[in-house]
């Protein structure tokens, strides 16, 4: 759904894109982290016609901010994703306050996608509940399947 997409060329340009974002819940998509955290990456623009097919700041419309989320991280993926997951909103966000958990856990690895569905599952989001997941797994972004990923505990 995402035709086109203005991002800061820092993106393009840098040797090394480490994703670090916090878990949290987030109206639009159900839960933010590695894929939605893409959106800090694009223009005002971009991400106010993302919300809605008309331009508008609207959570209402999930499955197309979800694809366009998916979308947009084809750009580029990231090289490292760290995800905070320490202290997490679990209602009310993106803008809160918001009733917390505290997995106390810092993920990290190179698959935007599984670390954000194990990040996710911490605080209580499954893989079905989340559009982007889904869309980014079809594009090839990442395994969506808990299963099929190794996690190892430091």
């Amino acid at each position: 759904m995402l035709k086109k997409a203005k991002v800061f060329k820092e993106l393009i340009e840098a040797d090394v894109f480490i994703s670090i974002p916090v878990a949290k819940h987030h109206a639009g998509v159900v839960y933010s982290g590695n894929l939605k955290g893409m959106m800090g990456a694009s223009s005002d623009n971009t991400n106010r016609n993302m919300h809605s097919p008309e331009g508008d700041y609207t959570y209402d419309k999930h499955e197309y901010l979800a694809q366009c989320i998916a979308d947009l991280n084809l750009i580029r993926k990231p090289d490292l994703c760290i995800v905070d997951a320490t202290e997490c909103a679990i209602n009310n966000g993106p803008a809160g306050p918001g009733e917390l958990v505290k997995p106390n856990k810092i993920i990290a690895g190179k698959d935007p996608v599984a670390i954000d569905v194990y990040a996710a599952s911490l605080i209580g989001f499954y893989p079905d509940d989340i559009l982007t997941v889904r869309f980014a797994s079809i594009h090839g972004l990442g395994e969506i399947d808990p299963e099929k990923v190794t996690l190892l505990e430091l």
